[in-house]
Protein backbone atom coordinates (compact mmCIF):
# COMPACT_ATOMS: atom_id res chain seq x y z
CA UNK A 1 0.00 0.00 0.00
CA UNK A 2 1.38 3.16 -1.27
CA UNK A 3 0.82 6.28 1.38
CA UNK A 4 1.14 9.91 -0.79
CA UNK A 5 1.32 13.18 1.17
CA UNK A 6 2.36 16.62 0.37
CA UNK A 7 5.73 18.33 1.72
CA UNK A 8 6.35 21.88 1.75
CA UNK A 9 9.98 23.07 0.83
CA UNK A 10 12.02 26.42 0.23
CA UNK A 11 13.59 27.06 -2.88
CA UNK A 12 16.38 29.48 -4.30
CA UNK A 13 17.52 30.18 -7.50
CA UNK A 14 18.71 32.99 -9.46
CA UNK A 15 15.43 33.91 -11.27
CA UNK A 16 12.85 33.49 -8.86
CA UNK A 17 14.88 34.28 -5.63
CA UNK A 18 13.67 32.04 -2.50
CA UNK A 19 10.05 30.82 -3.19
CA UNK A 20 7.93 27.91 -1.40
CA UNK A 21 6.66 24.93 -3.34
CA UNK A 22 5.51 21.57 -2.52
CA UNK A 23 5.88 18.22 -3.70
CA UNK A 24 4.90 14.77 -2.90
CA UNK A 25 5.82 12.23 -0.42
CA UNK A 26 5.19 8.18 -1.53
CA UNK A 27 5.69 5.78 1.44
CA UNK A 28 5.62 2.13 0.92
CA UNK A 29 8.12 -0.04 0.66
CA UNK A 30 10.41 2.48 -0.54
CA UNK A 31 10.30 6.14 0.07
CA UNK A 32 10.52 8.33 -2.69
CA UNK A 33 9.92 12.33 -2.99
CA UNK A 34 8.96 14.46 -5.97
CA UNK A 35 10.26 18.02 -5.40
CA UNK A 36 8.60 21.12 -6.27
CA UNK A 37 5.61 20.05 -8.51
CA UNK A 38 3.38 23.20 -7.75
CA UNK A 39 3.89 26.60 -5.36
CA UNK A 40 0.41 25.73 -4.98
CA UNK A 41 -0.41 23.52 -1.71
CA UNK A 42 -4.03 22.98 -2.38
CA UNK A 43 -3.63 21.30 -5.84
CA UNK A 44 -0.61 18.94 -4.34
CA UNK A 45 -2.61 18.40 -1.63
CA UNK A 46 -5.37 17.05 -4.05
CA UNK A 47 -3.50 15.29 -5.71
CA UNK A 48 -1.83 13.44 -2.72
CA UNK A 49 -5.82 12.60 -2.15
CA UNK A 50 -6.25 11.30 -5.67
CA UNK A 51 -3.27 9.12 -5.84
CA UNK A 52 -4.03 7.44 -2.24
CA UNK A 53 -7.35 6.77 -3.67
CA UNK A 54 -6.40 5.06 -6.82
CA UNK A 55 -3.01 3.67 -5.30
CA UNK A 56 -1.11 4.94 -8.06
CA UNK A 57 2.16 3.02 -8.42
CA UNK A 58 5.03 5.37 -7.61
CA UNK A 59 6.94 3.81 -10.87
CA UNK A 60 4.25 6.54 -13.02
CA UNK A 61 4.52 9.34 -10.64
CA UNK A 62 6.60 11.50 -12.63
CA UNK A 63 4.71 11.23 -15.98
CA UNK A 64 1.45 11.23 -13.91
CA UNK A 65 2.44 14.72 -12.36
CA UNK A 66 4.25 15.96 -16.02
CA UNK A 67 0.43 15.11 -17.85
CA UNK A 68 -1.62 16.80 -14.85
CA UNK A 69 0.77 19.98 -15.15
Amino acid sequence: MYQYSGIEEQFHTEELGEYTSFGLLVSGAQELRLSDVSPDREFVSALATRFNELQLSPTHLSEVVQDLL
